[in-house]
């Protein structure tokens, strides 16, 4: 089961414009085209990561999820405070469903490498070595001065970092409570193809 967002919003449709929903089109036809090679059958639904019991649905039955779902900031509207919410308070309702379902033992969460390190600066916590380990966390860093909570309504990438921050300490903290065990992965950049040039926008962290 792929739980895929409800349809773009108008700001991402003007932005994005024809390329998004394009991109759209296709991956659901690759996505489903899974099901004439197998084995096993991939359902595509539709959930509103905001509403508390969206994915009650996509979890029942499952023994695994990965979320992937977030806000980076990057349309009209998405305020740094809405990019920390859409990442703890949202991430919240999906759990709750994953545990309501009595089924889902693992959960994945893709967090970022934002949750360790702040890409555009140097760390002194490289251990001298130049790599991290599970006790490097992104919010550890000054970031200049801008690393304080006070600043997660007013800064995106202050308010980014800490949303990644939150949910790994309260998934690895709730999870095992409801019997799951919980993890995440922390990717910095997609390569591949950019579909259009608003791609090339901060944040965006992609690749050609």
């Amino acid at each position: 089961m792929l739980v895929l967002p409800e349809a773009p919003l108008p700001q991402a449709r003007a932005r994005f414009g024809a390329a998004l929903l394009s991109a759209a089109a296709v991956a659901r036809s690759h996505l489903l085209a899974m099901n004439d090679v197998g084995p096993g059958t991939l359902e595509l639904m539709a959930a509103d990561l905001w509403e508390d019991g969206a994915y009650d649905e996509a979890c029942a039955g499952a023994s695994c999820f990965i979320h992937t779902a977030a806000e980076l900031g990057t349309l009209e509207g998405q305020t740094p405070q809405r990019v920390y919410d859409s990442g703890f308070e949202a991430t919240q309702h999906v759990l709750a469903s994953a545990a309501k379902s009595g089924t889902v033992k693992r959960f994945i969460y893709t967090s970022s490498n934002a949750a360790i390190y702040h890409p555009g600066q140097p760390k002194p916590s490289w251990h001298g070595e130049g790599y991290f380990t599970e006790n490097d966390w992104g919010d550890d860093d000054d970031w200049g001065g801008t690393m304080k909570r006070d600043n997660i309504s007013k800064i995106r990438d202050v308010a980014y970092c800490y949303s990644k921050c939150d949910v790994e300490r309260y998934l690895y903290e709730e999870g095992p409570k409801h019997g799951i065990d919980c993890m995440s992965v922390q990717p910095c950049h997609v390569i591949g193809p950019l579909l259009c040039a608003a791609h090339q926008t901060p944040h965006m962290w992609q690749t050609k």
